[in-house]
């Protein structure tokens, strides 16, 4: 399940990327134009200003020095991009206490400014209740912003607001939009959505095959629901057993990944040797994990498969039932029915 909130990606690794952004807005240290709406910024900074000192103080790890470098280019100049380096020191703690109040302050004040990557990290405090309560209206509105001014990130959720009507009306179509432009420009999430949202046909035409494509390009970056749906896409090809080794390699790594569907799928195609040889060790190792992660569908076939003796153990009826039970615990309909005949 891709779930937007986990995206955090933003002020927490900036330490590794902020100067990328800033350096993106102009040549050399002229920022002439912020493309997040067009609003000039009419300042060259010198050589020894403060905001370049903070930055070097920055690369050299002397974040005291940054972090007072950046407030005195604030108040002399008001700059965003100090505004939004001293929001990060401020939220990561470097150079002095850590403070997410303030920081989402500072984020929004250079959001305000125009600044693309500090609309989206405000969005995202704003979205995940970081610094002050969660405002959904206004975290969409600012990754609104970023996502116009071309912050990919902030187009994926974005999108993913508009698809989930989390702070506005949900629009399908522009949702779709967004999201494929942050599809196209490599975010994993993103890809993933885009692919559900062509197999399902949501703000727009249905298209397998590209969701295929997407699909993989996402599970070629590690997302394991994105694994798990690209096996089964080639699995319900018209002749599966082609793509034998593609759908038990891209199911086993969505397995080991922890994704319980995919753990008992990969578990039933071992059981049944449908594209492959038969493997019961194997396949009763993988259904256990998912019994483990409290899947009643999981706990009932384990437990059947323990009571076949398909599965080791040393007292194989006791585990049976132990498994038995926590699926029937969870209102597995078909556990209970086997579980009443055995107790009669």
């Amino acid at each position: 399940m891709v779930i937007r909130k986990a995206l955090i990606i933003g002020f927490l690794i900036l330490s590794s990327t902020a100067q990328t952004n800033h350096d993106a807005f102009g040549k050399g240290n002229q920022f002439i134009l912020n493309p997040a709406d067009n609003i000039e910024i009419k300042w060259k900074p010198s050589p020894d200003s403060p905001y370049l000192k903070g930055i070097n103080a920055y690369k050299k790890k002397d974040f005291k020095k940054a972090r007072e470098e950046f407030l005195k280019e604030l108040k002399l100049w008001n700059n965003p991009f100090a505004a939004h380096w001293y929001g990060v020191m401020l939220a990561k703690g470097e150079g002095g206490e850590k403070d997410l109040v303030l920081a989402r302050q500072y984020f929004k004040k250079s959001s305000n400014e125009g600044y693309a990557q500090a609309q989206y990290d405000y969005a995202l405090m704003a979205d995940m209740a970081e610094g002050g309560p969660q405002d959904l209206e206004d975290a969409r509105k600012y990754y609104g912003k970023a996502a116009k001014g071309g912050n990919p990130y902030s187009q994926y959720h974005y999108g993913d607001m508009l698809r989930k009507g989390e702070g506005g009306p949900s629009d399908l179509k522009l949702a779709r939009i967004f999201i494929k432009r942050a599809a196209d420009q490599g975010i994993p999430e993103a890809q993933e959505t885009y692919a559900n949202m062509l197999r399902l046909g949501e703000g727009g035409d249905k298209n397998l095959k590209e969701a295929k494509f997407f699909y993989k390009l996402a599970a070629d970056q590690g997302e394991s629901q994105a694994q798990y749906n690209y096996a089964l896409m080639l699995y319900n090809h018209s002749h599966p057993v082609k793509y034998a080794k593609e759908i038990l390699t891209y199911c086993k790594k969505a397995a080991d990944n922890n994704y319980v569907p995919a753990q008992i799928y990969y578990a039933d195609l071992l059981k049944t040797g449908e594209l492959y040889k038969k493997d019961i060790s194997e396949a009763c190792s993988y259904m256990k994990k998912a019994a483990e992660a409290e899947d009643s569908n999981a706990q009932y076939a384990y437990a059947e498969m323990l009571y076949k003796k398909e599965c080791f153990s040393s007292n194989f009826k006791k585990e049976a039932l132990d498994y038995l039970k926590k699926a029937v615990d969870q209102g597995h309909e078909e556990a209970q029915k086997v579980y009443k005949k055995i107790k009669k």
